[in-house]
């Protein structure tokens, strides 16, 4: 959800552009907040997409005893302690 909320008293002090300068901002950075968000969304499955590579590949060869291979990738082999 995006939100956009009025400011609490405290930071009032900033002076805030008013009216339609203000809803073009705003409008601005929610597309920019939306297109940022879609980045990084497909940053992070990606992300997880190798970290399950990673995962299954490193359980096989667990199996075969050879997990230490995978130390360097991984940085922590599932199944280990460190």
């Amino acid at each position: 959800m995006i939100k956009i909320k009025q400011m609490p008293p405290a930071h009032r002090h900033h002076r805030q552009p008013h009216g339609a300068m203000k809803n073009l901002l705003t409008a601005i950075g929610a597309q920019n907040f939306i297109k940022n968000g879609i980045a990084v969304a497909g940053n992070v499955v990606r992300f997880v997409m190798r970290l399950i590579a990673i995962f299954q590949i490193s359980l096989l060869k667990a199996r075969k005893g050879r997990q230490r291979v995978f130390l360097g990738i991984a940085g922590k082999a599932p199944g280990t302690d460190g």
